[in-house]
């Protein structure tokens, strides 16, 4: 009887790791019910499913490795004596500067990867911003300072751009390009980047300016 028993736990035992390997371990459990003709045919085909998976892993690793994107360089010219990029938080326009204009950077980066060619690099220097509207103190308690934007106010830029090929060459460029935001919304939306609820708090104006200026530069021929 206590023989019997060892055997039974024995038994269980082996079927318990069987099964604990994972999935192949659950393939040889059920083999043990199995013809041996039909055990490797099971084998065979799970074999041929994993090495399939792993090739397509490797095909879309591969993939993933080979796609580029256009290169944008922004340079920001003494941003400090820019015309307006205040904060409407007193002591903090330096770390608001930075954001914004990372902000600004990453939009031109997301435009130039959405319709540039993958080898052709854009190089922007941005000499002056004004953003729409005016600081002024507040009239809530929440802030002592807030950004008052009146129906006609738009933001400004200038810049100068040139965009190279893979090669080196320059085929677009502009020296001091002044360039002024809207009240109407460029056409085809879908063509530019969506923006995120703190960008659009922080640069919907500026955006759709910037969309405004690619797209009469660099999709209209």
């Amino acid at each position: 009887m206590v023989l019997q028993n060892r055997q039974n736990i024995d038994s269980s035992r082996e079927r318990l790791n069987c099964t604990s390997a994972g999935i192949q371990g659950l393939y040889l459990y059920r083999c043990f019910y199995m013809s041996e003709e039909d055990c490797v045919m099971k084998q065979f085909k799970h074999t041929i499913k994993q090495m399939g998976l792993a090739c397509m892993s490797l095909l879309l690793l591969a993939f993933a490795s080979t796609v580029q994107a256009a290169t944008v360089e922004v340079k920001w010219d003494k941003p400090e004596e820019f015309t307006d990029i205040e904060s409407t938080y007193v002591g903090y326009n330096g770390q608001f500067r930075q954001v914004y204009l990372d902000r600004l950077e990453r939009h031109f980066q997301r435009l130039a990867s959405m319709h540039l060619d993958d080898d052709h690099t854009l190089y922007i220097e941005v000499s002056d911003i004004d953003r729409a509207g005016r600081v002024e103190p507040a009239t809530g308690p929440e802030s002592e300072y807030e950004r008052v934007v009146m129906p006609n106010d738009v933001p400004k830029m200038t810049l100068s751009f040139r965009l190279e090929d893979g090669e080196g060459n320059t085929f677009k460029y502009g020296e001091d390009v002044r360039i002024e935001g809207s009240l109407t919304r460029p056409e085809g939306q879908g063509r530019f980047p969506r923006l995120n609820r703190t960008d659009r708090d922080m640069i919907a104006p500026e955006a759709r300016m910037i969309n405004r200026w690619f797209l009469q530069t660099f999709l209209r021929d």
